[in-house]
This record gives C-alpha cells, sequence and structure tokens, in this order.
C-alpha cells in the first residue's frame, strides 16, 4: 500500500491530516507543533498538535468516526491524508505500538483516546468509557485549544526521528512551507523550506482553463535526484517527481540542476488511494504532459537549451522507421502513436467542392507552417505569405483534410544520465531516444545485422507500449498482445 519507510509514513500522515482540517475549516496559515517527549529510557513520544477546531463528539467517539481504521473514512478528492489510517498502521510495527489523540477546546475541556496494539488486533479506549488516567500517560501532558496526536516510540525510533525528522518534512511539505499553506515547528524550532543557492522563478501553467502554479529553479549546486526535474504536489504535500533525461538537450551540466516544483491540486480527485501518485488516464496524462511543456518552455527562455542535438548524438529515418509510419496510421495500432494529437487536426485546401467557406489571412510572423512567398493556403505561413481561415462572411470554398501525425526518428545517444530503460519515448525531442549504453544494446551491438535489426524492433516498440501505458493501464494479456501484434506487423506477418 506504501512505498516509503515506516518513519515516513507516519509523520506524513500526522501532517496530511493535520492539513485536511486546516482545508476543512478554511485556515490559510495552519500551525503544526511536534514534540519530543522521552518517558524512559526504552520509549518516548512524538507528538502533533495542529491549530484546527477540534473534532466533535461524533467525529470522535462515533462508529465510524476517526477510531475506524478505514479507507473509506476520507471521500475521494477531499483530502490528502486519510484520518490518520498510515500512522495507525504504525501501531503494528515493532518501533510504534500505541497512539493517544486529544481533541477539545482547552486544558479542562477535551475528550482523548488510546489506540493499542493487542496480540492479534488493535483496539482502542476514549474517555467517553473510560477514566483518563488510563489513557493519557505522556509525561507533564497539558492540553490547549485544537487537537495533539502522539504515537508512543521505541528508542531506536525516536533517536531515528531526533535526526531525520526536518529532512522528511522537507522532503514531503516543502511547497507547504515555501508557500507557507502551514507552519511547523519542532521542539519550539521553527522549520524553514529546503532552498538551494541559486534563482528562483515563479510560473503559470496553463491547462484548458486552468492556470497550474509552479516554483522553477535553477541550482548553484547539484540538486538530489529525487528532487529533479519535475515535483508534483497537492495541497502542498509531494506526491511524485518525474526525472526527465535533459542531457540530450540541455546545456552543460544544468540538467542536474535544474527542477520545477508544481502545484497539482486541480487534480486532487485523481490521487491513487496511497496518496503517492495519479490514477492513470486521458485527463491526467494530458495535464502532466502540459506542465512537461511548461519545464521545456522554462528551460528555453532561460536559454538552457542546445538549438539542436548534440554533435554525438545521432537522428535516424530509416526503413524501419518509414515501417513504422505505416504502421503507426493505421487503425490498429494508432493509439500507440505517441506523435499523433489525440484531437484531429485539419488543414483548409481551395476546392470548389468543399463544404466550408472560407478568407484569406496575411501571414504576420512566424507560425508553425513552412515558410512561402505565396503560400497554398494549407497553414499558417511567415512574413507575405497567406493563409486560409474559416469565415461565414467570405465567398471562397475551401474543404478540410486531416493532418497526418509527425514521422518517428530514432535519436541514438551516450548522453543519458541513467540507463534503467533501452528507450523511451521523449516527445519533446519528437522522437525514440534510444540508450547507447544499455548493457543489452551493447551486448547485440556486434551481432548480424539480422539479430541486431530484431533487437532494434523490440527496443522501440517495447519503449512505444511503455509510453501508452502512463496514460492507461493494460493487464499482462492485453499488454503482451498489442506487443506480439505490432512485432509481427514489423516483421511482414498479419
Amino acid at each position: 500500500m506504501y512505498e516509503w519507510s515506516e518513519t515516513d509514513i507516519l509523520v506524513n500522515e500526522a501532517i496530511a491530516n493535520a492539513v485536511d482540517a486546516f482545508r476543512d475549516h478554511s485556515i490559510t496559515t495552519g500551525k503544526i507543533d511536534i514534540t519530543f517527549t522521552k518517558k524512559n529510557d526504552s520509549t518516548g513520544y512524538l507528538s502533533f498538535h495542529n491549530n484546527a477546531p477540534a473534532m466533535t463528539e461524533k467525529q470522535f467517539y462515533g462508529k465510524s468516526g476517526y477510531h475506524k481504521v478505514s479507507f473509506s473514512s476520507k471521500q475521494k478528492g477531499q483530502g490528502i491524508g486519510f484520518a490518520g489510517v498510515g500512522a495507525k498502521l504504525f501501531l503494528v510495527s515493532k518501533q510504534g505500538g500505541e497512539i493517544v489523540t486529544i481533541t477539545g477546546k482547552n486544558e479542562s475541556d477535551f475528550m482523548a483516546s488510546k489506540m493499542y496494539r493487542t496480540s492479534n488486533d488493535v483496539e482502542f479506549k476514549t474517555t467517553e468509557k473510560y477514566p483518563l488516567k488510563e489513557i493519557l500517560e505522556i509525561p507533564e501532558y497539558v492540553h490547549k485549544f485544537g487537537t495533539t496526536y502522539s504515537v508512543k516510540i521505541n528508542s531506536h525510533a525516536y533517536d531515528e526521528l531526533k535526526q531525520k525528522l526536518p529532512g522528511i518534512i522537507q522532503f514531503w511539505w516543502n511547497y507547504a512551507l515555501i508557500s507557507k499553506q502551514i507552519t511547523i515547528t519542532i521542539d519550539g524550532k521553527s522549520l524553514s523550506p529546503w532552498l538551494p543557492r541559486g534563482d528562483q522563478y515563479r510560473k503559470i501553467f496553463p491547462w484548458k482553463k486552468q492556470k497550474i502554479p509552479a516554483l522553477c529553479f535553477i541550482s548553484k549546486e547539484k540538486i538530489p535526484p529525487l528532487r529533479r526535474h519535475i515535483v508534483y504536489t497537492v495541497f502542498g504535500k509531494r506526491i511524485f517527481n518525474k526525472e526527465l533525461d535533459l542531457a540530450i538537450r540541455i546545456k552543460g551540466d544544468f540538467a542536474d540542476r535544474v527542477f520545477c516544483i508544481v502545484d497539482l491540486s486541480i487534480l486532487a480527485d485523481q490521487l491513487t488511494s496511497n496518496k503517492e501518485n495519479f490514477k492513470k488516464g486521458i485527463h491526467t496524462n494530458d495535464c502532466k504532459s502540459k506542465v512537461e511543456d511548461g519545464f521545456w518552455g522554462f528551460l528555453e527562455d532561460q536559454k538552457l537549451l542546445n538549438v539542436e542535438f548534440q554533435q554525438d548524438i545521432q537522428v535516424v529515418t530509416n526503413e524501419l522507421t518509414q515501417q513504422l509510419d505505416k504502421l503507426l496510421d493505421m487503425k490498429d495500432f494508432k493509439d500507440l502513436n505517441p506523435f499523433l494529437n489525440p484531437r484531429k487536426r485539419t488543414s483548409l485546401t481551395l476546392d470548389e467542392g468543399g463544404d466550408t467557406v472560407v478568407g484569406e489571412e496575411l501571414g504576420q510572423g512566424p507560425g508553425d507552417g513552412a515558410s512561402s512567398k505565396d503560400g497554398d493556403g494549407s497553414d499558417r505561413g511567415i512574413g507575405d505569405g497567406a493563409s486560409l481561415i474559416e469565415d461565414e462572411d467570405a465567398d471562397r470554398i475551401a474543404s478540410k483534410k486531416e493532418k497526418k501525425a509527425k514521422g518517428i526518428k530514432l535519436v541514438f545517444t551516450k548522453k543519458l544520465q541513467t540507463h534503467n530503460e533501452e528507450a523511451r519515448v521523449e516527445i519533446k525531442a519528437g522522437a525514440i531516444v534510444i540508450d547507447e549504453l544499455h548493457p543489452v544494446y551493447l551486448r547485440y551491438k556486434n551481432e548480424p545485422n539480422k539479430l541486431k535489426n530484431y533487437n532494434l524492433m523490440r527496443i522501440v516498440i517495447e519503449s512505444l507500449i511503455r509510453h501508452k501505458n502512463e496514460e492507461i493501464t493494460w493487464d499482462a494479456k492485453e499488454t503482451m498482445y498489442r506487443f506480439r501484434n505490432l512485432l509481427h506487423a514489423m516483421m511482414g506477418i498479419r
């Protein structure tokens, strides 16, 4: 269910549910005070206090309320935590074993509970039925307005968290700290966000009618891999980062020194159950693609990109790519073409038998069509060229023709920073980038042409399948079916 360490889960969920409480009560500057309290040589308490209004009796004592360890306690898209589920799971850890929660108005008006591990289950006691002395064992604890969440931990976890807690919070909640959505203290000392030395830029990435806030950085020092290059966040919490292979296009060592923190709270309802990724789908894929476009645009604006591919990068179009172009234009394989716009794009061509009324527009500056003195009306040109536009008041007739996708290009490079995949689709490069230093590629490099070409086909098809799988989930059977059919078609077997 969770991909990170037990201590990360504990800290992350405690803060996440405080943030949810702030959002539920429209608190824009929530405060979380974290304290360490040593009970004896073998145990201690880690406590998280937030200043959101206390839980109601129904929320706290109710049968379906706070103490029910269930994912259903959070509705889809309404929060970044699970009402403590992640931290409650810490109960069954060897490092934990007990959680005390106190919620109320002041030191004399509050409710409390203790959740604890038994030999085969998790039980709890509340002040609704049990005296306070059986629940509250934290030394010298005095309650104040809000909710305090205290976890009993062994000496090993206590010492580890004493050392690592600031870094854990800065890793997961850096954007919340930077944007001042929350302030956090640890034993009374304010925690600052993690910010590298260098330049910071506030950006807005447009997507449909939405505006996505982002912070882009050019650091003077190398950035740790888990903070490169695009860090997606929701409600201030890190979801995951996407590390791009920038080396094929970026100057010098900037690939190790640039990153962007993006606020994708608009996709909160698309988070997976563990809140550590987004669900796969065309909607989320399109949004993330626009964010990547924005990041590339930022790099270009800062003049960090090479105009052309580096000299030791070989761009290839050959018989294989021509065959792929034909197959990926066919109905059976069209959905695997990463360079085909999902929305049909059309061009206008003068045609007395057409059904579209058009007028002329003179070219004004650079566009996405070819340069032409007169222009053939097929697209926006440059300079004096004219292009056709739909105009109901005009008097010329044209027909619409669907534009074809750009052809497949293969880019062979020795510049990739990692060698985890043999090839990957790079939309911004407009090509399938093949890692010439990948061990498998090197293994077949000097084999006979027939075997070498088969391996190249396999690499290319695998990259197409994997890229498609980022937007839609196939089971193993469907994945193998797709791979086999395209491979056979490439070999001329249908």
